[in-house]
């Protein structure tokens, strides 16, 4: 998978974070609101749609707060209930933020070559 999609990934879930640290993991909702544009399809048949999505703003989650955050006990973060990401069609940016919103250009994903996407940052080399 593309390692700069999971490096954005882990940038968006990081502002989210960053101002609402959790006690525990936060409850993790993902909408295709594209699902019949080519982007919409691609991130339900080709990128793994919404149980990977989950499985990877799991991971971004605990990367962040374990590696960047250095937050490695419930005590060390604020609560975060809930974060929701959204495949939506917009166009001028791949992805942006809002409180514990994430929203992911159906756009930018179309554009991707194979199954990349979602995966912005896990695979990308971390130098502490």
């Amino acid at each position: 998978m593309a390692p700069h999609s999971f490096f954005m990934c882990s940038v968006i879930l990081t502002l989210s974070l960053s101002f609402n640290r959790s006690s525990s993991y936060p409850n993790y909702v993902v909408i295709n609101d594209a699902p019949n544009h080519g982007g919409g399809i691609k991130f339900a048949k080709v990128i793994g749609g919404i149980p990977y999505t989950k499985q990877i703003m799991h991971e971004i989650t605990n990367f962040i707060w374990s590696t960047v955050f250095k937050q490695n006990t419930p005590a060390d973060r604020k609560p975060v209930d809930t974060v929701e990401a959204y495949i939506a069609v917009f166009d001028g940016a791949k992805a942006f933020t809002w409180g514990n919103n994430v929203n992911v250009s159906e756009i930018y994903l179309r554009g991707l070559p194979g199954a990349n996407g979602l995966e912005v940052g896990i695979h990308v080399p971390y130098a502490p």
